[in-house]
């Protein structure tokens, strides 16, 4: 007897009579992680109500999933162009042009954007710090990290990156504080969790 466990899909067992039902359907096939079927389901969604950017965005994200980097660019693309002021949009863009090995002026540009939109975002300023990091330009990692940690000062893992963006530019004393402070964040939080 096989041990593979059967999933109920209470929306699923019903075929869906708007958008709404047809992106709820999508979300479980989505949660199922069979996404052709939620790709199909968010498709047909979007036939019936074309100028919701947020339906691109989940098709966009399991086209993603799937592989199909083109796609997801081009429902990003079109998420973007009806919902111009969503910092996410350009965030899962970026991630797809990341994910075809684009790591230029198109990415960056768009982590800027969702900066623009969410200057408050710690993880975005990561992102881009990243990108940076990435490219050699260190000046502008760091920066980058710096804000990050301002925005977020319990994530090590910022910490962590600047110290890296610090080594680059061979300054040890920085990077050496830096990788001290991120191992004291992770000891505290280790702490809390016992």
């Amino acid at each position: 007897m096989s041990s593979k466990k059967v999933y109920e899909l209470p929306v699923s067992s019903q075929q869906p009579v708007d958008a709404v039902g047809w992106i709820a359907r999508g979300d479980e096939y989505y949660e199922r992680e069979e996404f052709s079927r939620a790709i199909e389901d968010y498709s047909e969604a979007i036939r019936l109500e074309p100028g919701n950017a947020g339906y691109y965005n989940k098709r966009g994200l399991t086209y993603g999933e799937t592989g199909y980097y083109n796609r997801a660019i081009a429902d990003f693309t079109e998420a973007i162009r009806l919902d111009p002021d969503k910092a996410e949009y350009y965030i899962n863009r970026s991630d797809m042009y990341k994910h075809k090995g684009y790591f230029d002026s198109r990415v960056i540009a768009d982590v800027s954007e969702a900066i623009r939109l969410d200057p408050g975002n710690a993880r975005y300023r990561a992102i881009r710090g990243d990108l940076y990091h990435g490219l050699k330009n260190d000046d502008l990692a760091i920066a980058d990290f710096t804000e990050a940690i301002r925005l977020d000062p319990g994530n090590a893992r910022y910490y962590d990156r600047r110290g890296s963006a610090y080594l680059s530019k061979e300054d040890d004393d920085r990077a050496d504080a830096d990788f001290r402070e991120a191992k004291a964040i992770e000891l505290r939080l280790k702490k809390d969790e016992d």
